[in-house]
């Protein structure tokens, strides 16, 4: 019986040890020095990618100087372009709980639903659907701003 429990116990904990691994996330970053698809794993590091859960972080930086296309919509955690990435990230949609833009050019939609941060490089398309901040600095091209309704809220003075 307490062998059976033990067991049990070791079972129960593995479970949430593993939920809460998963409900994390991973960072992944883009690693591939030539034009590339977002969907093929050996473009990230670690390899295996692509960043697809709510917790994954997708990172593009100098160290993969790649274009970057998505040909299937991109629904994960955080999208973060870096200073120093010199690619384009293109695709059909994106869409993310946070946004960062410090360098690069995004061409593509981009549906957020939670703080934005805008630094530079270009961004062609933002569009907020939930509650969260935005903030952009000079030398930041953004060419289109969709702000769902759900997202304004009415001040009352």
């Amino acid at each position: 019986m307490r062998r059976a429990r033990r067991g049990l116990g070791l079972a129960l904990a593995a479970c949430l040890w593993a939920a809460g691994t998963a409900a994390r996330g991973g960072d992944y970053t883009w690693v591939a020095p030539g034009a590339g698809s977002w969907s093929t794993a050996s473009n990230w590091s670690p390899p295996v990618g692509p960043p697809r859960s709510a917790g994954d972080r997708a990172i593009f930086s100098a160290s993969g100087g790649g274009n970057c296309t998505a040909l299937l919509p991109v629904d994960c955690g955080t999208l973060e372009v870096r200073a120093g990435y010199a690619g384009t990230l293109a695709g059909l949609s994106l869409k993310f709980k946070q946004v960062f833009v410090g360098g690069g050019t995004v061409l593509a939609a981009v549906t957020c639903n939670g703080d934005v941060e805008y630094a530079s490089g270009v961004l062609t398309s933002l569009i907020l659907e939930g509650e969260g901040v935005f903030s952009g600095t000079n030398g930041a091209a953004l060419f289109s701003l969709r702000i769902a309704p759900a997202c304004i809220r009415r001040r009352i003075f």
